[in-house]
């Protein structure tokens, strides 16, 4: 399972199936070698299996009690260990989150069972990925020499988990290191110490494990250390040498010495493996030719230098790995309007899959690079552009988990904008993937990541592509579609992503949605009126769940609109829950700023009073009637308005300073209790505007009537019932009452 397996070769997929097979049959291992088995670890192969870490997951991990290991499981354990230890560069590619959460587990095995095995490759695949930083690192080495000093049971396994940690930190750790020669020398000379069985082979693995890596454990190429001194070396060697010639010591001590001291003559520098590395990168720029003397051969050329560069600097070495990422950005970044040829889609391709999850800024710039090579307008002759179509089209069908993690969650708004730039360019069954594939990626963005970023430039893109079809003749560039594409998208846009966005992009304290809703009506306003009435997602019933989307929609249609307000009207609010109100009070602000003519705005309050008449005042119809005649009044600018035959009494208009068109976005972040709260200040103006728009309307007379017969209904009900009106409903009778007077006997 060698290699990248987050690739977009159909092959990197079989990989990364299988190896995230192999991991959770580690772990199935692991959990039978337990006290008790742990549904923790249970719950950790099934997020394995899919590929991500919840945050439930991630807190239990770390809130994990000790785990105890069953008797004569401790071998078992120990040759697990070796083989998670070799899983963790492929669950740090899977996603770096999942690793965390091992090495959590792994943590809370005692010392003793192998768990030295594993923390060296957990904590440097960890730190590597980002996950962890240099201080953590330094706090388990503290906890680790904390153990060694008591010389408890195990302490010969936390001695090799020293040894190995001290390599990784970036701090000096001279002092433990000097822990680590100490205790070596004590178990291996001094014979009054009593430490024998697995404590004294692990200090034997613990000597060699301070020099460099140790072969098919740490590591299959064993490298020393660059901070390995020569004194310390032969400290090493000399100790193991004395265990081998020392007829007196068990023979198992003794094999264990001489294996040690193969270990150390195997290790050396790792400048044949950055050489060679640099040789495999240049090989790939090879093929990739310029001009001589020209400023585009430069360019290339300090690409691959850097690209060589960046290489061969670890990943863990902050300061100059920065340096090296920004100068490739950079580069990267000058090229955007140059026509480059299709091989170098390459190199772009490794930049992907090569750096860290923690470099986000150079995966969104190679992104940003491989996006601005899809137009076609662009192309040079000669250069043919198809090495960039085909990666952004395998990128794109990559299930939308595996592309946040190779590309990073900056990039996913660059690629979902490669949808108009790549349509034109592949087949229609490849169209129809790529599409759905960037959604998926989109939604995931909506839904996991809060963000409405990529969803707003997908609708954009989408958009473009539906302008494009509806000019007469051909676009100047003649890209075509064909029919059958375009029926889908325009089908797709109505009833999936419709779907989507009502479930996902529903305003909330985190996210306003805005944007995305503002351009997928502009979107459906190029989607043929047929389509539209075909699809069930515009037809379906109103439910909680779709009433916010179908309210936002019915500005582009007066029925749908009339709809979605008899429906509000008709719900009681006692059968509405604290996290459907949310969505019912915003849903009943989208609706009320759609603008309709005096009369439609009369007969939408006769029906809501027709409404009261029959399911009573205790539903959302004041709510409703409340919010339009406040937009009404502002849309109008009625309180600049001077009228000879209006009342005395000036009428309250607090609601102005914040009634705007877009009020059902501009309120996300407000609770459901300060949203009733908004709607009560509605409320409190309604009979006053009321009573001034129905003389304008010439309705009093019926209103009036409405109103009346309400109030009495009620009173009726009171005599005749021990039932009592919730707080809304005791506003909502005061309306009424106010507005029986207003009309009748008032001020009017």
């Amino acid at each position: 399972m060698t290699g990248n397996i987050n690739g977009t070769d159909p092959s990197d997929t079989w990989r990364r199936q299988q190896a995230q097979r192999i991991v959770c049959i580690l772990l199935s291992a692991f959990n039978t070698c337990l006290v008790q088995e742990n549904d923790v670890v249970l719950s950790l192969m099934s997020s394995i299996k899919s590929g991500e870490a919840t945050n439930i997951l991630s807190r239990s991990c770390s809130k994990l009690d000790s785990l105890f290991i069953q008797d004569g499981s401790a071998q078992k354990m120990k040759a697990i260990m070796i083989g998670l230890s070799h899983s963790f560069p492929v669950l740090s590619a899977i996603a770096s989150s999942l690793l965390k959460c091992v090495l959590s587990v792994v943590d809370k095995l005692p010392w003793g069972p192998g768990k030295s095995f594993a923390l060296h490759a957990a904590y440097k695949n960890a730190i590597d990925s980002g996950m962890l930083e240099q201080k953590d690192l330094s706090e388990a080495i503290a906890n680790t020499s904390g153990y060694v000093k008591e010389q408890r049971s195990g302490f010969g396994d936390a001695l090799l988990s020293l040894a190995s940690l001290c390599r990784l930190s970036s701090e000096k750790t001279q002092q433990e290191l000097d822990l680590v020669a100490k205790t070596c020398e004590e178990v291996f000379l001094d014979r009054n110490l009593h430490t024998g069985g697995e404590d004294k082979l692990m200090s034997i693995l613990a000597g060699c494990a301070a020099i460099g890596d140790l072969p098919g454990i740490a590591s299959f190429a064993p490298n020393i250390s660059a901070a390995a001194k020569k004194n310390f070396v032969a400290d090493i060697v000399k100790m193991l040498e004395e265990i081998v010639l020392n007829d007196a010591e068990e023979l198992k001590y003794r094999d264990a010495a001489t294996i040690g001291l193969g270990i150390l003559c195997a290790m050396s520098r790792s400048s044949h493996i950055r050489n060679q590395m640099r040789k495999n990168t240049a090989n790939k720029f090879d093929s990739i030719q310029a001009k001589d003397g020209s400023v585009m051969q430069e360019i290339l050329t300090e690409v691959e230098k850097t690209y060589s560069s960046l290489c061969t600097v670890p990943s863990r070495n902050g300061t100059s790995r920065v340096v090296v990422v920004n100068k490739l950005c950079a580069l990267f970044s000058t090229l955007e309007p140059i026509a480059m040829p299709g091989n170098f889609s390459r190199v772009i391709e490794l930049t992907l899959n090569n750096s860290p999850g923690n470099e986000l800024e150079l995966k969104a710039s190679a992104t940003k690079l491989l996006v601005s090579q899809l137009e076609p307008t662009r192309r040079r002759i000669g250069f043919d552009g198809r090495g960039f179509v085909d990666l952004c089209t395998r990128l794109a069908k990559m299930p939308s988990n595996e592309l946040i993690a190779l590309v990073g969650p900056n990039a996913t708004p660059i690629m979902a904008t490669s949808l108009p730039k790549l349509i034109y360019q592949i087949p229609t069954g490849t169209g129809e993937d790529v599409a759905k594939s960037l959604w998926a990626i989109c939604r995931a963005d909506l839904s996991i990541s809060l963000s409405s970023q990529s969803a707003t430039e997908f609708m954009v893109g989408l958009k473009s592509i539906l302008i494009s079809v509806d000019r007469e003749g051909k676009p100047p560039s003649k890209r075509t579609i064909s029919p059958a594409l375009l029926r889908t998208l325009q089908k797709f846009i109505v009833t999936k992503i419709f779907s989507d966005l009502c479930s996902d992009a529903v305003p909330s304290g985190q996210n306003t949605t805005e944007n995305v809703w503002t351009t997928y009506l502009q979107c459906l306003e190029h989607v043929p009126s047929a389509t539209i009435a075909e699809a069930d997602g515009q037809n379906c019933d109103i439910t909680h769940a779709t009433v916010f989307g179908i309210a936002i929609c019915a500005a582009l249609s007066a029925k749908s609109a009339r709809k979605v307000e008899s429906w509000i009207a008709l719900q009681k609010m006692e059968d509405i829950s604290m996290a459907n109100l949310r969505s019912m009070l915003l849903s009943t602000l989208a609706i009320a700023t759609q603008a309709r003519n005096d009369n439609g705005m009369k007969e939408s309050v006769l029906s809501i009073f027709e409404v009261m008449l029959v399911k009573g005042i205790d539903t959302m119809t004041f709510y409703l009637l409340a919010a339009k005649i406040a937009f009404w009044w502002e849309s109008r600018q009625m309180h600049q308005l001077q009228y000879v035959d209006m009342p005395i009494r000036r009428v309250s208009n607090m609601t102005s300073f914040f009634v705007t068109r877009n009020l059902s976005f501009d309120v996300h972040a407000l609770s459901p209790e300060l949203l009733a709260q908004l709607f009560y200040s509605f409320m409190d103006d309604l009979p006053l505007k009321l009573a001034v728009l129905c003389k304008m309307w010439k309705i009093s007379d019926d209103v009036s009537n409405r109103a009346s017969r309400i109030w009495n209904a009620h009173a009726q009900r009171e005599e005749n019932s021990t039932h009592h009106l919730s707080n809304h409903g005791i506003r909502s009778l005061s309306c009424v009452r106010d507005i029986v007077q207003l009309i009748e006997g008032g001020e009017i």
